[in-house]
């Protein structure tokens, strides 16, 4: 049974009640004789052993038809396993992490790579209740490498393009320049740290102003100028210094899987945690060098971002909106589940990550089976799923996990399940034999009564003196495992071309597909799909230059127009987003462009793309 089914067995049980007394009511007046002694009628019967009766057949038939439907669900739920595993698991919270290095405990010539899926750990809670102590067992990692500096941000400033004669020569149409001051961490920690290597910062504006301010970098950056301390202008390059983070395959937020589409996993990540996307990299700052020091810290100058546009004087600029050493960080981390010995006399086994406090844990995806014979011997078994299955090797069963929504827990969440089955795919369980599972594991909804602030500690060695939360982290979402959902998600992942080909359809076919990635309480998510008014796709051409001159390929682009009254957030992000996920409808030597527009104003054109490579 599973919890979000209890409103639906009551249901079932209604109707059969309803569907029971109709037609013993129908009985009774067609063999009075005979139902004239048991009392039926349209109500309640008088005699209780008469209503018992009734409603004990009427439950086991409700719940009888509950578990038919639920086992045909399971068909879809296993293949979108397979297809796409982060559709089918919960959500765990996420947020956005500071980190402080100590300059002095590694080399930070290069810059230190903080490996991704480097996990956390809480410090500071009390204990005062079991409430409270059971947070310890919360853990964050980083979802990619992040790369640390003995740096800090020390201002930001908006000045006017005018007081830069150098930028307003190069750049005619500069209004305004955000001018950004770096400076040590530590006193003398970053005297050899070479500036060659792109640096990544984190906006950090208030939260209302956040995407605001990442759609006029957006549309409006035209260059980035490197100043010396004293204002003056060392170096000013084009707009292709900057980029906005995030889309790179190996910048997903989820842990890869090797069967997801990077198009597809963008809209799982901008819906779940847009924030994501609030880091941009400046390249070309090997300018920079110690200019002045003073008792607290040594400059070494500053940035400038170049605006064709003045900054709203709405969007408030301090010394903490611009931050450098921030990465994402997610509630997932590597788990080892209990021991769990064979028997004959069940055909399925629930993985337990902690038998004790089994709610404060929930199994996000499955890696390895292992089984360990009387003798200690460990044999790691093969997927259901897996190649090697039915071919002669060595592997004499094979496993097949299936995720439920929990009946038993105080908290909502998902059981996973183990089945085994021998070389014949019939299902088995080898005597004497004990198996656990290596998995990817989260805490439930447990993260999400960590305050903005709290601290954490790195489980392993690293050059950090603290780490912090930036902000409160996410809600925990649990997934949705009714089968109709679940046949619309795979019906959207096989990426039909023509759905998005009819202009008189592909507004609607494009909503649809968006919508099965939006949780139903993201009010944001929901408006933005919303604002899509239309999706027009038409036959274009564009030239191919790799390696000389070769003609010219064929392609579609798209043109979407987006409500600007109704659409919340950056408009240019969410096209972003989209121009990777149609990129996925192109064909083998076609390719795909995208053209935003809000209302009638043409506000970003991509270059195409085919695959998620740009053409050259």
């Amino acid at each position: 049974m599973v919890a979000v089914s209890r409103n639906q067995l009551n249901s079932y049980f209604v109707s059969e009640m309803e569907a029971l007394r109709d037609n013993a009511a129908q009985f009774g007046e067609r063999f009075p004789n005979i139902a004239a002694e048991l009392s039926l009628s349209r109500g309640r019967s008088r005699d209780p052993h008469v209503e018992h009766l009734l409603q004990s057949f009427a439950w086991m038939h409700s719940r009888l038809r509950l578990m038919v439907e639920s086992e045909s669900s399971k068909l879809p739920t296993i293949l979108l396993q397979q297809l796409y595993p982060q559709l089918v698991a919960s959500t765990p919270s996420m947020s956005i992490a500071e980190f402080e290095v100590d300059g002095f405990a590694a080399d930070f010539g290069n810059g230190y790579l903080l490996p991704g899926g480097s996990v956390m750990e809480p410090v500071n809670i009390s204990e005062s209740s079991d409430e409270l102590s059971i947070m310890k067992k919360c853990r964050f990692s980083t979802c990619y490498d992040a790369l640390l500096w003995p740096l800090k941000v020390l201002s930001v400033q908006k000045e006017m393009g005018t007081q830069y004669p150098e930028i307003e020569r190069r750049f005619s149409r500069a209004q305004s320049v955000l001018r950004i001051g770096l400076g040590e961490s530590e006193l003398g920690a970053a005297g050899n740290v070479d500036f060659g290597r792109p640096m990544r910062f984190f906006i950090n504006i208030e939260e209302e102003y956040r995407f605001l301010f990442l759609e006029l970098l957006y549309r409006h950056l035209i260059g980035v100028a490197v100043l010396d301390h004293e204002g003056n202008v060392k170096k000013i390059f084009d707009s292709s210094a900057f980029k906005v983070n995030g889309f790179e395959d190996n910048e997903r937020i989820f842990p890869r899987d090797s069967r997801q589409e990077l198009g597809l996993t963008l809209l799982h990540d901008y819906f779940a945690f847009p924030e994501k996307f609030l880091f941009f990299e400046l390249a070309g700052l090997d300018s920079l060098g110690p200019v002045s020091k003073d008792e607290d810290t040594i400059e070494f100058g500053s940035f400038a971002l170049i605006l064709n546009e003045k900054l709203p004087e709405t969007i408030p600029v301090n010394d903490q909106s611009i931050k450098l050493n921030c990465a994402p960080v997610i509630n997932i981390f590597k788990k080892t589940s209990e021991p769990i010995p064979l028997t004959s006399k069940e055909y399925r086994h629930r993985l337990s990550l902690d038998r004790e406090q089994h709610d404060a844990y929930e199994i996000f995806r499955v890696d390895k089976v292992f089984s360990i014979n009387s003798k200690g011997e460990q044999q790691e078994l093969a997927p259901y799923f897996s190649p090697v299955v039915g071919q002669q090797t060595d592997d004499k069963y094979c496993w097949l996990s299936q995720f439920e929504e929990s009946y038993h827990r105080k908290k909502q969440g998902n059981e996973v399940w183990i089945s085994l089955f021998n070389s014949d795919y019939e299902r088995d369980t080898p005597g004497k034999e004990t198996i656990f599972a290596e998995t990817l594991c989260c805490n439930n909804s447990l993260c999400e009564s960590l305050p903005p602030g709290q601290e954490f500690s790195l489980i392993g060695s690293g050059p950090l003196t603290s780490i912090k939360l930036n902000g409160r982290p996410t809600r925990y979402q649990k997934s949705s495992l009714g089968g109709e959902r679940q046949w619309q998600l795979i019906s959207h992942l096989s990426l039909y071309h023509s759905a998005l080909s009819d202009t008189d359809t592909a507004r609607n076919s494009l909503r649809q597909a968006l919508d099965l990635y939006v949780n139903q309480e993201d009010l944001v998510g929901q408006r933005q799909i919303e604002s899509i008014e239309q999706l027009d796709a038409e036959e274009s051409v564009a030239p191919s230059k790799k390696g000389g001159w070769r003609g010219y390929y064929k392609g579609t682009k798209y043109t979407l127009v987006l409500n600007e009254r109704k659409f919340e957030g950056s408009p240019t992000l969410f096209g972003s987003v989209l121009n990777q996920y149609l990129a996925l409808f192109s064909h083998i030597n076609s390719f795909s462009s995208l053209e935003l527009k809000l209302g009638n104003e043409r506000v970003f054109k991509w270059q195409p793309m085919t695959g998620h490579k740009i053409l050259a």
